[in-house]
């Protein structure tokens, strides 16, 4: 992919942002969403570097990570959740907006499959399985670099006080869901659906940091000193110091895990 393509990408995605704007106005999920997306594809850029991809390569994480939420738009627009589990999956509806919306003779046959296979992957559970290693390489990517941002964001949406417009309904911290604990502890992962606190919510992204394709996208969260913030933050709990443990040592801050 060229430079060029990129500038063709960038375009059709705020004429496709605009949309939405004009019928449901700036509504400040809606303006999330776009900004969440730019800083996905910067993400992506800075890992592609980071891991000595190609120019054509590095543009292409770049595209696939502008184009990565598309389904979100639609999906507050029609349902005013971004809850995948109150509404619809997100990726699989990105998915249709990519190969309905988009124009197709932007880029070649081949990169558009590859975005759209990244597009609905990118937020599933688990990786799928008997895909190629280019479909691979770059979901990966996208998926480290989309959880890179949603760290920033929470941590950003916390410390100003709006937690209730990413996350309505949330209790406050200070303790953990029993339940969550229990599939933290025994799988590494949980469901949205289960978390209740934002105590949760810290720990859950946590975990996240097992299975972080590349060490460069956990040691840019160390950086930017995302996972020491939430290290001081999380209250003290046996069950949560285990899964802390669970965690490899050189992922972590060099503190002590209460």
């Amino acid at each position: 992919m060229r430079l060029k393509e990129i500038d063709e990408i960038r375009r059709w995605f705020d004429d496709y942002v605009a949309s939405f704007y004009s019928t449901c106005g700036r509504l400040h999920q809606l303006e999330l969403k776009e900004r969440h997306s730019h800083r996905v594809a910067e993400n992506a850029g800075l890992l592609a570097d980071e891991l000595g991809w190609d120019e054509s390569a590095r543009h292409l994480a770049v595209a696939a990570g502008l184009l990565h939420d598309l389904g979100r738009f639609p999906q507050y627009r029609d349902y005013g959740t971004f809850y995948d589990f109150r509404s619809l999956d997100h990726g699989d509806r990105g998915e249709r907006v990519f190969r309905e919306d988009f124009p197709g003779d932007i880029i070649d046959p081949i990169e558009l499959e590859l975005i759209a296979f990244t597009t609905r992957e990118h937020n599933k559970k688990d990786l799928p399985v008997g895909r190629t290693e280019k479909e691979m390489e770059l979901l990966k990517l996208i998926k480290d670099s989309d959880r890179i941002d949603i760290f920033r964001v929470v941590r950003e949406h916390i410390k100003r006080g709006e937690t209730d417009s990413i996350y309505p309904g949330i209790g406050p911290e200070g303790q953990f869901t029993p339940a969550v604990l229990d599939e933290l502890r025994r799988y590494g992962k949980a469901r949205y659906d289960q978390l209740r606190t934002l105590s949760d919510v810290l720990l859950f992204q946590l975990c996240w940091i097992k299975d972080m394709a590349h060490p460069q996208s956990v040691e840019l969260l160390r950086d930017r000193g995302d996972l020491e913030w939430i290290l001081d933050r999380l209250p003290e709990n046996s069950t949560a110091a285990e899964i802390l443990g669970s965690l490899k040592g050189s992922m972590l801050p060099s503190q002590t895990c209460r």
